[in-house]
């Protein structure tokens, strides 16, 4: 009898875990929907904030951001636990708007110049060049070094607003449409540099469509982080228990 109790209260457990993965699940999904409508109509300029009323205007990426690249490490830079974190392709991810520092390899010594030219700068937004091309992500922690083979783009406007407008689904269309190679895709700079669509004429415009998604971007990653941690947590007292 006792064993029968603790198996329904284990089993209990389990199934409120469940269910609030799934429920964490619907939320994070439909966040992520309600954005990318958003994304199209705001961008299509069927949606418009109050008070504007002046047509965009079509331009190229490299009018807005300073295209660049990293450098070329070696594997034998790399370092345990150094202070610097290396970021390649692999650190921009789809399912977050901001670059995954939870992975990847470290350096400890760099020279000025390396530092001056690759370290990365909070509101620096990259591009993946290689492999699912055109993935976009904020930059927003410290201590991070860009590898080769990574875009940057460093806005001279504003860098929400530019991070949002590469997040409408053309740009990432445009670049996988470019793209050229074999089985692993690749882009080049110039692909990146003269990407072309349109953007308000009104900075202020522009500064207000960057605030609006950068708090649905808040909400859904916060979400997100809710999700990962019901799951992490189910599969801690999965392996408590039963291993």
């Amino acid at each position: 009898m006792i064993l029968v109790l603790k198996n329904k209260k284990i089993g209990s457990l389990f199934k409120q875990f469940d269910h609030l993965i799934t429920q964490n699940e619907h939320k994070t999904r439909l966040l992520k929907q309600l954005k990318q409508a958003y994304l199209q109509k705001i961008f299509n300029q069927e949606l418009r904030f109050a008070g504007f009323s002046d047509d965009w205007e079509e331009r190229k990426l490299g009018e807005l951001a300073s295209v660049l690249t990293g450098f070329p490490f070696k594997n034998e830079d790399f370092v345990a636990n150094g202070k610097y974190l290396v970021i390649t392709n692999g650190n921009i991810q789809n399912d977050s708007s901001v670059v995954d520092v939870l992975l990847g390899n470290s350096i400890d010594d760099i020279s000025d110049e390396i530092k001056e030219r690759y370290y990365l700068n909070k509101n620096d937004i990259l591009v993946t060049m290689d492999g699912t091309v055109g993935r976009t992500a904020k930059v927003v922690d410290d201590n991070l070094i860009l590898a080769q083979r990574v875009g940057r783009l460093v806005s001279n406007t504003n860098p929400e607003f530019v991070y949002q407008w590469l997040n409408h689904g053309s740009f990432f269309n445009e670049m996988t449409k470019v793209s050229h190679g074999g089985t692993i895709k690749h882009i080049s700079l110039n692909e990146i540099s003269n990407y072309r669509s349109t953007v308000p004429s009104n900075n202020i415009e522009q500064q207000k469509i960057g605030a609006f998604f950068k708090q649905l971007d808040i909400t859904i990653d916060l979400h997100q982080q809710k999700l990962d941690l019901l799951k992490k947590q189910k599969q801690a007292y999965l392996q408590k228990l039963f291993i």
